[in-house]
């Protein structure tokens, strides 16, 4: 019943456009049945497939995969070094201390004092909550021997 009142519907609407059609030009006329012949699939399209999603989500992943373990490295790396460096400074400042007879002071996160000229020192960094080597395995270790020479231990 209802596509039989659906193709009724559509007869009169048609036949109404052709008594009309004479008063418009043949080039509108033209362009007014093709637009009235597309599918209704084709007169909305403005959203993504579900395929188009897919491949966006499996792009994000494989990007996400590589890249934050890749990122995560690189800042253990970067931490690493700074606690390798910041030992051998506290070292190196406590072997010229004991040629100019200065003082000396432990840097940020440097653990360690520096004794009397021929003494033996070892510097640690901190591996304790607010010290910016947090998260290294063990310390970097610095031994600033009798005769002046520093060893390294390096963290990990």
């Amino acid at each position: 019943m209802i596509n039989s009142l659906s193709k009724h519907s559509h007869s009169m609407v048609r036949t109404a456009f052709k008594t009309q059609a004479s008063k418009l030009s043949p080039l509108l006329m033209a362009q007014l049945l093709r637009r009235g012949r597309k599918p209704a699939s084709k007169q909305a399209n403005g959203g993504f497939t579900l395929v188009e999603l897919l491949v966006v989500v499996v792009i994000l992943g494989v990007l996400g995969a590589v890249g934050v373990p890749a990122y995560f490295a690189q800042v253990r790396t970067a931490r690493i070094n700074t606690a390798n460096a910041a030992v051998m400074a506290a070292a190196k400042a406590c072997s010229a201390i004991w040629i100019t007879g200065g003082t000396f002071a432990a840097g940020s996160g440097v653990l360690g004092t520096c004794g009397a000229a021929g003494t033996a020192s070892t510097f640690t960094v901190s591996l304790i909550a607010p010290s910016r080597f947090v998260g290294l395995t063990t310390t970097a270790t610095a031994a600033l021997a009798t005769d002046g020479s520093i060893t390294l231990t390096e963290a990990t």
